[in-house]
């Protein structure tokens, strides 16, 4: 189903949620810890699924997963949400970067 024409008909937009396997200590510490294949998640609001936001250890980072160099192991959920869904993320997102500095090194 072409994914463009189902958010203008249904009324609802698509997200994506993005889990990952990163190979370096703390991700197979990770991946110990909760039994998960998976030691990260990122969203992104994206039609085109090329910006995704996380927080690693870094604090709230933007990602670009078409331009990683290694291979990780991964999944993405492609979701339908509201317009009101859609937009309380889209405001949540666009926040983070101001607050940037609470965040840095949070995790």
């Amino acid at each position: 189903m072409n994914e463009r024409k189902a958010e203008g008909s249904t009324g609802r937009r698509m997200v994506t949620l993005l889990l990952t396997r990163h190979h370096d200590p703390f991700s197979n510490y990770i991946c110990h810890v909760s039994k998960s294949p998976y030691s990260h998640a990122s969203i992104s609001i994206d039609p085109e699924q090329k910006k995704f936001y996380s927080f690693n250890k870094k604090g709230f980072v933007e990602e670009y997963p078409g331009n990683r160099k290694r291979s990780n192991i991964s999944m993405s959920i492609r979701i339908f949400v509201t317009e009101e869904v859609y937009t309380r993320l889209k405001n949540e997102i666009d926040h983070f970067p101001s607050v940037r500095c609470v965040y840095y090194g949070a995790v």
